[in-house]
């Protein structure tokens, strides 16, 4: 149980890693044009 608790922060911290990426590459693309 204890495993799978840190298993889902795992996931949970990947996905806000790969929102925050969204966000950047987004900005990147607003300076770009």
């Amino acid at each position: 149980q204890l495993f799978e608790h840190h298993n889902q922060n795992a996931s949970t911290r990947l996905i806000i890693d790969y929102r925050g990426l969204i966000k950047i590459s987004i900005q990147l693309l607003g300076l770009n044009i």
